[in-house]
């Protein structure tokens, strides 16, 4: 989807001007959504959202909202976070070499690491969608993917993403 974005086959050549990129675990199903904004003649072109678009951007808002107020209120532990932090800092920054990020944030608490990061190639948003991803997977981390997404804005090619890593439940 980045790539129809950032290099739409000709018949769509100037069509989007960005996309919205999310992904859960849901029941052991990975959920996949992809949103791509279509880039308008003019500001305020008079079309509106339906009910339905609205009403579900409003659930999916709450639910998010819910969500990351549970997270804010997680206490650290400081003993399993400081150097999950440090080891995913290292990793990403290492896997990202070739593409440099302007933004890196890594914060964990007792069960999660929350993982933002911002750059402006699309290649350097597919690198991090696919480490940030794998970075669970790694043999110091002893972590599962969670929810993740990306967003591309502007010329489409400056970007943000987010991905949360869970520990894993020992015993």
């Amino acid at each position: 989807m980045n790539a129809l974005v950032m290099q739409p086959p000709p018949d769509f050549r100037g069509v989007f001007r960005g996309s919205s990129y999310s992904n859960t675990d849901e029941a052991g199903k990975a959920v996949h959504v992809v949103q791509l904004r279509r880039l308008q003649e003019r500001a305020g072109n008079g079309e509106r959202p339906s009910a339905e678009q609205e009403a579900c951007w409003k659930l999916s808002g709450l639910q998010q909202e819910r969500e990351r107020a549970a997270r804010d209120v997680e206490p650290r532990d400081a003993g399993w976070a400081d150097p999950m932090e440090q080891l995913l800092r290292q990793h990403i920054t290492e896997k990202m070499a070739k593409h440099p990020l302007d933004r890196l944030e890594i914060a964990c608490r007792a069960t999660f690491c929350q993982i933002k990061a911002s750059g402006v190639t699309p290649q350097s948003q597919l690198a991090f969608q696919k480490i940030s991803q794998e970075a669970g997977a790694e043999p110091w981390a002893d972590m599962e993917t969670g929810e993740g997404g990306s967003s591309t804005y502007g010329d489409g090619n400056k970007w943000e993403a987010s991905q949360t890593l869970y520990r894993k439940e020992s015993g």
